[in-house]
């Protein structure tokens, strides 16, 4: 027995709650904005191993605040064993680097009771944080006109749009 599916007979219905769904998201994302990592504000990024003795991202994150009141701690998977990634939005001069490293490094030596070991430490600039916002954007926008194209040529621009 065949059944008849008549669901373009709602595409209308289907289409404004797509609509009031997109303006909702673009909406909050005016509002409220994107959060940005040290990545995207400037700032370093710090990747230790894991120390021998057990601890928590939360217990680091804490401890860290003296320096940075909105550091971030992940835990991550790296090929020399389980470890954090830090992120800290305190640096606004280059030059100040080294000194903030060593600052980090003696907290963390004396958290640890032993030297951690730092994979990699990573400083950027607002300048660089601007740059990188620009390339996402575009991005998006290449991505978005490419689905645009495929569609139209794919299919019938009718349904394409």
């Amino acid at each position: 027995m065949l059944h008849r599916l008549t669901f373009m007979r709602y595409r209308h219905i289907w289409g404004m709650i797509s609509g009031v769904s997109v303006l909702v998201s673009i909406g909050f994302l005016s509002i409220f904005g994107v959060p940005k990592d040290a990545e995207f504000q400037g700032g370093v990024v710090i990747e230790i191993l894991s120390p021998v003795r057990p601890i928590q991202a939360e217990e680091l994150r804490i401890y860290l605040t003296v320096i940075d009141a909105q550091t971030k701690v992940q835990t991550m998977e790296t090929a020399q064993g389980p470890g954090f990634q830090i992120k800290m939005r305190t640096i606004d001069n280059p030059e100040a680097f080294p000194l903030h490293m060593s600052r980090v490094s003696q907290l963390l030596n004396e958290k640890f009771q032993e030297s951690p070991r730092i994979l990699s430490a990573d400083i950027y600039s607002p300048s660089i944080a601007a740059d990188l916002i620009s390339r996402a954007w575009w991005a998006g926008i290449c991505a978005n006109l490419g689905i645009l194209v495929y569609l139209g040529l794919r299919f019938q621009w009718g349904y394409a749009v």
